[in-house]
């Protein structure tokens, strides 16, 4: 690690990473506008402000230095979505429906558009969410203690109880659906900070995907203490659904590693790990869905299988406004060593989701309390 950038110096590079931004936003978002003055202030008050008659778009450096750049993105596109509305001549009522018309326009979320977001304590709680309802937090508490069971020295118990975890969440997302409630959904960012993603990362990925039901997208991020654009993924869906499978990538990003150490010993230098690492999580996800049976994906009535579609539509629309041109790219497949491929569907198999602290590698994040900001909404 170098010596930390000189606070002018960073300020200097936040301007031209916004500037950069804007033009991306507007190419992304299919929007024309007029690159504004980019200006920074000082102020722990107002985070961002758009003045039509100079063209100066600001952002306070206390808001850059605070939160992460995803956020910065989220006052950004709101300033910007001042600059359009004016820019059509429908500017009307500071947040009024011209305003509102922009933020859809340029994919601001619910929680950025609404007056007053830019007060400093206003972003925080934006970038936060709301509060889980309580029949969520209860439904999370029912999972920790069917995860806790992930301690059983059977293997059987073991993935019955992951299994029976994976289940509570389905039926508590199809039953608030069936009493006439909506989802409140989530987007949460894991900063990798690294320049690519290795392919245990995409493996972890496809396997949250299928077994927790929710949208998986590898990005990248600025980092304004660094000034480096790291790689990302970010999980999309039901705060549950989010909060489970965050838990679950953090439990294999802490095991993996403690796995490999055990099983190297007397191997030859060179051996790969990443063989390992994919063995490993096939083991692991063969785990979770040999259990699935009849029970776990029951049949569904006409009007609830209508409101899964329905669902599935407010999920697309949610993942576009972070993403609107998102396109799937297919990987090139990973160089396997068969014998520690093997090796670690063996270790996979016999793998047990625990929870709270995992041995000695520090605490994981207790569901729903994850170190990175949630952003939810509603549609």
């Amino acid at each position: 690690m170098g010596e930390p950038l000189p606070e002018h110096t960073l300020q200097a590079l936040w301007l031209a990473q916004l500037q950069r931004e804007f033009l991306d936003i507007c190419q992304s978002y299919r929007v024309e506008l007029p690159l504004p003055i980019f200006q920074l202030s000082h102020s722990r008050r107002l985070f961002g402000s758009w003045q039509e008659e100079t063209g100066i778009l600001t952002l306070s450096v206390h808001l850059i230095a605070g939160h992460s750049w995803a956020v910065v993105l989220q006052v950004l596109k709101h300033e910007m979505a001042h600059q359009l509305a004016c820019l059509r001549g429908r500017q009307g009522a500071p947040h009024g429906p011209a305003f509102q018309e922009a933020c859809e326009q340029l994919g601001v979320l619910p929680e950025f558009r609404r007056p007053g977001v830019l007060e400093g304590e206003a972003v925080a709680a934006a970038a936060a969410g709301e509060e889980l309802s309580p029949e969520g937090r209860k439904c999370l508490e029912r999972i920790e203690k069917l995860l806790a069971l992930g301690r059983s020295s059977n293997e059987h118990e073991a993935a019955l109880a992951i299994d029976k975890a994976r289940t509570l969440l389905a039926r508590h997302h199809l039953h608030c659906l069936a009493a006439g409630g909506v989802s409140r959904f989530a987007s949460l960012v894991v900063e990798l900070r690294c320049s690519r993603i290795a392919a245990y990362r995409k493996h972890i990925c496809s396997l949250l995907k299928d077994c927790f039901a929710v949208r998986v997208v590898l990005g990248e991020l600025y980092d304004a203490s660094s000034d480096r654009v790291g790689k990302t993924i970010e999980l999309f869906g039901s705060r549950e659904k989010v909060a489970a499978a965050e838990y679950c990538y953090h439990f294999l990003e802490h095991r993996l590693p403690r796995l490999w150490a055990a099983h190297r010993q007397g191997l030859p230098r060179g051996a790969r790990r990443s063989s390992y690492y994919l063995g490993v999580l096939r083991g692991f996800r063969e785990q979770l869905t040999t259990r699935q049976g009849e029970e776990d994906a029951p049949s569904l009535p006409p009007e609830a299988k209508a409101l899964m579609v329905v669902e599935e539509e407010r999920l697309q629309w949610f993942v576009a406004l972070r993403f609107p041109r998102l396109r799937r790219v297919a990987g090139r497949g990973a160089r396997v060593d068969g014998r520690l491929y093997h090796a670690g569907v063996a270790a996979g198999r016999e793998l047990q989701l625990r929870s709270g602290v995992d041995g000695g590698q520090g605490p994981l994040p207790l569901l729903g309390h994850g170190g990175a900001a949630y952003i939810s909404t509603e549609r």
